[in-house]
């Protein structure tokens, strides 16, 4: 576990973090990528074809899908990929709900309000 939270501060930290999720409609994923959209430097990609992120010059991704495992293909050791449900190759993670997406998710905009807010 510690290796996945030490993962997601370094994408709390990224200077640029796309965030892309693929998965049945639930309402708090919904929430939290409304969210994570008004983070600084952070990007919500809705995907509306089953491919690969695009990533944008020197971001970071953080991927999860239910059941595209191409979405997991261009994934590098510095991004998250997270499986839910099952099993998918080049994914990092797997977990066994969008509960566990939740807890995710949120672990990860909480560390990434921190680590983008101004320092005075």
């Amino acid at each position: 576990m510690s290796w996945l939270f030490d993962r997601l501060g370094t994408l709390a930290g990224a200077d640029h973090l796309q965030i892309v999720v693929e998965c049945t409609p639930d309402d708090r994923v919904a929430h939290l990528l409304a969210e994570a959209a008004t983070l600084p430097a952070t990007r919500v990609a809705l995907p509306t074809t089953p491919a690969p992120p695009i990533r944008g010059l020197g971001e970071a991704l953080f991927v999860a899908s239910d059941s595209d495992t191409a979405a997991f293909s261009n994934l590098t050791d510095a991004d998250v990929g997270v499986a839910i449900g099952g099993h998918a190759p080049g994914a990092h993670v797997t977990v066994s709900d969008l509960e566990d997406l939740v807890s995710l998710l949120t672990t990860l905009l909480t560390m990434r309000s921190y680590a983008q807010e101004p320092s005075y």
